[in-house]
């Protein structure tokens, strides 16, 4: 489990250093409550996949997090053009 929290702190935003003491006490609870809801494996995929997202925000010079949705469809359709499997879908 605690290296589940750790992937999982890995994908959370940095703190807003005025936030209040409450909101950043709930805020250190997000990583153990996210982690117990998905399985191990899953929660490693979600963190490759954050990687290669953030490599790919890098690459470009834009912003990870918070994403602009536009960045967020242009790395998805990078991802499907670069998918062997992907094929475009024709409605007649």
């Amino acid at each position: 489990m605690e290296a589940r929290v750790q992937l999982v702190k890995a994908v959370i935003p940095v703190q807003i250093q005025t936030a209040s003491q409450e909101l950043q006490e709930l805020q250190s609870k997000i990583p153990s409550y996210l982690a117990g809801s998905v399985a191990g494996p899953t929660a490693g995929n979600y963190h490759s996949t954050f990687l290669r997202f953030q490599d790919f925000c890098i690459a470009n010079r834009v912003v990870c997090l918070p994403s602009d949705p536009k960045i967020i469809m242009a790395y998805l359709i990078k991802v499907s053009e670069n998918s062997k499997s992907a094929q475009p879908c024709f409605i007649s």
